[in-house]
């Protein structure tokens, strides 16, 4: 038997039911989490560039600790030692994300520093400012390019920030091994909840719907999308129970 056949292939189709019903089941306590949710992307959206925003962000980040320690009924739900064992990790997703994205942005300019002649870095220049500047193009090749390693610089990494969180084992390594082989099933979560977030703000925008509503219609996908990752945790992590 070959290694790939050994690996664990995350069923998609089903995470993506028993987690719709696992919200169905959940009616009070999934709206409570949706209703906080949106106050507090409000609450984002208006201490955007102010220093209000870090300590909108703390909360923020302990409120969606609280929810995964609720999930998986680590009591006390609110519990400071794994909230602060879980930032290793996700310092390291942060990084990775950080520097993956920079490298992105530096790439295009590398020709201007490789020798080539100023008549060439002119006209590369130009080609530059035309669609880096004037266009929404590399915006879109730069999305989808993050998109595709997402699995790799996110969803699979996300996974070490939740058992860190539960106090188990944040190693992004662990998070990395028990997912190998299933590159294509998190990059279909990743294009499903990318489309599901740019329908609704399509459709948010044609109707010309202000902004706050588009985070109501926005708040209790982003509760599924993170109750979707907890039935991909017990996937891959039931046996350390």
């Amino acid at each position: 038997m070959s290694n790939q056949e050994t690996f664990k292939k995350l069923p998609i189709a089903a995470i993506l039911k028993f987690s719709a019903d696992y919200m169905g089941n959940n009616v009070r306590p999934v709206l409570s989490f949706t209703v906080i949710n949106f106050f507090m992307m409000l609450l984002g959206l208006y201490s955007w560039k102010t220093i209000w925003i870090w300590p909108v962000a703390t909360v923020y980040y302990v409120f969606w600790s609280y929810f995964f320690r609720w999930y998986f009924n680590r009591k006390p739900y609110l519990l400071i030692k794994p909230i602060v064992s879980s930032m290793v990790p996700s310092s390291k997703i942060l990084v990775l994300g950080a520097v993956f994205a920079t490298i992105l942005v530096v790439l295009p300019f590398a020709p201007l520093f490789m020798g080539f002649s100023p008549e060439f870095n002119d006209r590369y220049m130009r080609f530059l400012q035309k669609y880096m500047q004037e266009s929404d193009l590399v915006d879109l090749g730069l999305n989808v390019v993050l998109v595709l390693f997402s699995p790799m610089i996110f969803y699979r990494p996300f996974l070490a920030w939740i058992s860190a969180l539960i106090g188990r084992s944040g190693s992004l390594r662990s998070a990395w091994s028990r997912t190998e082989g299933n590159y294509w099933e998190f990059l279909l979560m990743a294009l499903l909840f990318n489309f599901g977030v740019v329908a609704v703000q399509q459709l948010m925008g044609f109707l010309e719907i202000p902004l706050p509503f588009l985070l109501a219609a926005l708040s209790p996908l982003i509760v599924y999308y993170n109750v979707v990752m907890a039935k991909s945790y017990e996937f891959f992590y039931m046996d350390i129970e």
